[in-house]
């Protein structure tokens, strides 16, 4: 068993164990897990990370825990901060990045796993078996019962609770199978360590949705501070924040606290469309407020608009249908989404016509 750590960052991971397994071209892979995020201050976790160890490189997943058809209200009794994360929505938000021609999401597909032959068979760590049961059975003087399913989870489920905060994982927030199945998504990794090769640098979101940042860009437009603070950074951030609001709107993404960048490329680098396992959650809901930083700014990529308009009339679901369709756990996303993704973007031009309207076209569209 191959023990290491993954990072040296404040957000530390241990690792649990190692897999060993052998893909279809007899190649050695070794899967690593580890445990989730150790934040400064404890909050509750909404997904199960792990770090998967290949012969070539490292991988993220994120496990399932809601159904394609699963709709989050969001309200005041259902607050987003409480919204489960998606493994399909990081999946979707992969092939989303490249349609729109971003390509500053790493990549990520969808996996089918078996528990029992390649965790529960293949490891010997007590710890992490631990946080193994069977759901659906009970005990009674010795003898052992199937009751019915319960929830999500099926008849003889296998369910993985992981190790986080103990109000998180817990017998009622499992992360369960079909049977011994689990639908994850892989995702490239990326290190935090600052002696890594390729380092990943997290900075606070101007348009942050959290309660006490968003009463102020909310009452106030902050775009001149926005540009004041990215000043003696490089040219591109500002845009690229841009195109990350207009992101996280077609997502319906709440969760956008931070932006990463890659510390390598220094004042070259640009901003990575990273953690959007909380997007997709209610395809009713269009949250118009996500495009603040386009209708404050009334700045855009010249190319980002262009793009958009190609997308028109259908053209983006279109899209996403046909480049999903190849996924392994396909489809990704359900119709309602795939409509909803139309709309935002006809929302999306619409507000950024409005800025032509007020400022002249040649004053709002800038770079390339």
């Amino acid at each position: 068993m191959k023990v290491m750590m993954c990072f040296c960052h404040k957000k530390v991971l241990r690792v649990i164990f190692a897999l060993v397994i052998f893909n279809s071209t007899a190649s050695l892979i070794c899967y690593v897990f580890v445990t989730s995020s150790v934040k400064d201050e404890p909050s509750p976790l909404t997904n199960h990370r792990h770090i998967y160890q290949y012969s070539k490189g490292r991988q993220q997943d994120n496990n399932s825990r809601m159904k394609r058809e699963d709709i989050y209200p969001y309200s005041s009794e259902h607050p987003f901060w409480l919204d489960p994360e998606r493994h399909n929505a990081e999946i979707a938000s992969f092939h989303l990045d490249r349609i729109l021609n971003f390509r500053r999401n790493v990549p990520i597909a969808g996996r089918l796993i078996n528990m029992t032959q390649e965790i529960l068979h293949k490891c010997d760590d007590k710890a992490l078996l631990d946080t193994f049961f069977w759901k659906g059975e009970s005990e009674f003087n010795g003898l052992r019962f199937v009751t019915p399913p319960r929830r999500l989870c099926m008849h003889h489920m296998v369910t993985f609770i992981g190790e986080c905060l103990p109000w998180f994982c817990n017998d009622e927030h499992p992360i369960c199978g079909i049977s011994d199945l689990l639908e994850v998504s892989v995702a490239q990794f990326l290190p935090k360590c600052p002696d890594s090769k390729y380092p990943v640098n997290d900075r606070a979101y101007p348009w942050s949705q959290e309660v006490k940042e968003s009463k102020v860009w909310k009452n106030t437009n902050i775009c001149d501070q926005v540009l004041m603070d990215l000043q003696n950074r490089n040219d591109r951030t500002f845009l690229d924040l841009i195109d990350l609001a207009i992101f996280d709107f077609l997502i319906v993404n709440y969760d956008r606290h931070s932006y990463t960048s890659l510390n390598q490329l220094k004042n070259k680098s640009f901003v990575t469309i990273l953690d959007n396992g909380k997007g997709f959650g209610n395809p009713n809901n269009d949250e118009l407020t996500i495009l603040a930083p386009v209708y404050q700014c009334c700045k855009v990529r010249r190319s980002t608009y262009y793009r958009l308009k190609e997308l028109e009339n259908s053209k983006l679901s279109t899209s996403m249908r046909s480049s999903m369709s190849h996924d392994a756990i396909s489809p990704i996303l359900s119709e309602a989404f795939l409509a909803a993704l139309d709309r935002r973007l006809m929302n999306a031009i619409e507000t950024i016509q409005k800025c032509f309207l007020e400022n002249g076209e040649d004053r709002v569209l800038m770079g390339y």
